[in-house]
């Protein structure tokens, strides 16, 4: 008690103590002391866990996983936060990739559009768009809409050799060989169960093309 009174003695200076003295009143001096005895308390509290959450930080049995999407300005941003986490002797095992466009799902499971999608697609768009209209002799409508939609399709390709190119840019900045792991972009919400084990089995699975 009496160094935990010193301490806040000198925290406070001792002229200040007296002047409070007597223009509060030894009663109120009384309760602030006893809130200030309180306080440093919590003070070495807050120090001894302080100590023991840093060195379960930089322990071996802790290790980091970043989240971050297949984007420049986002992994500039993980690999900025990557530098820090390993020169305060962190270790950081790998990075997810969230939202990832350029992947469709196929007999259950998700595999990477082909290099000539566009091309291999303009088939099954005109068939799309010719389901949509539901009539043969509407042939501008159906070409507008197969228009519309080569537009969507050739927008989507180019999100996805960005997205490419931004996978190549971490591997090469990141430090050591990070696990990378792509979660594929998911045109729905995931608001069920259903949608969780979804995302839970393409964080877990293989793909040589994720």
């Amino acid at each position: 008690e009496g160094s935990r009174a010193g301490r806040l003695l000198r925290w406070g200076g001792n002229t200040l103590i007296k002047l409070l003295g007597r223009i509060t009143g030894q009663e109120v001096m009384q309760e602030i002391w006893r809130l200030l005895d309180d306080l440093s308390v919590l003070y070495d509290s807050f120090q001894l866990h302080s100590t023991e959450t840093s060195s379960l930080l930089r322990s071996s049995a802790t290790r980091f996983l970043q989240i971050s999407m297949a984007q420049k300005l986002p992994l500039l941003e993980a690999l900025f936060l990557q530098n820090k986490l390993v020169e305060a002797g962190m270790n950081v095992d790998g990075v997810v990739l969230n939202r990832v466009p350029g992947f469709l799902p196929r007999n259950g499971t998700w595999r990477s559009l082909p290099d000539d999608a566009a091309q291999q697609s303009e088939e099954e768009l005109k068939q799309i768009a010719e389901r949509v209209v539901q009539d043969p002799s509407q042939q501008m409508e159906t070409q507008l809409l197969l228009s519309e939609l080569q537009v969507h399709l050739r927008h989507f390709l180019k999100k996805a050799e960005l997205a490419k190119e931004a996978v190549v840019f971490l591997k090469e900045q990141a430090i050591g060989q990070p696990w990378i792991q792509k979660v594929p972009l998911i045109p729905y919400d995931i608001s069920d169960f259903d949608g969780l084990k979804l995302v839970a089995t393409l964080l877990l699975e293989e793909h040589s093309d994720l």
